[in-house]
């Protein structure tokens, strides 16, 4: 199995949210999670892994963000 095949059946639960996804990253249902430098202290390889290897589109970030990613777990948004 290659190394991408791999990745994308670990996160097989994950999935790219629908297509108004931006305007529910704000909802009442949607969660935000800040990473932490100390928890993640490459940001950019979880970038290159969501959007690179897994194709998520990129959302459109707020201020002060550098990138946002919208998805879905278990088809809940």
């Amino acid at each position: 199995m290659t190394p991408t095949k791999h990745i994308k059946r670990q996160l097989k639960d994950f999935s790219p949210a629908r297509e108004s996804a931006p305007g529910l990253i704000w909802g009442n249902n949607a969660e935000r999670c800040p990473i932490s430098r100390s928890q993640f202290p490459t940001p950019n390889l979880l970038l290159f892994l969501l959007q690179g290897i897994c194709q998520f589109p990129l959302g459109y970030p707020e201020e002060k963000m550098h990138w946002i990613i919208p998805f879905t777990y278990k088809g809940a948004d």
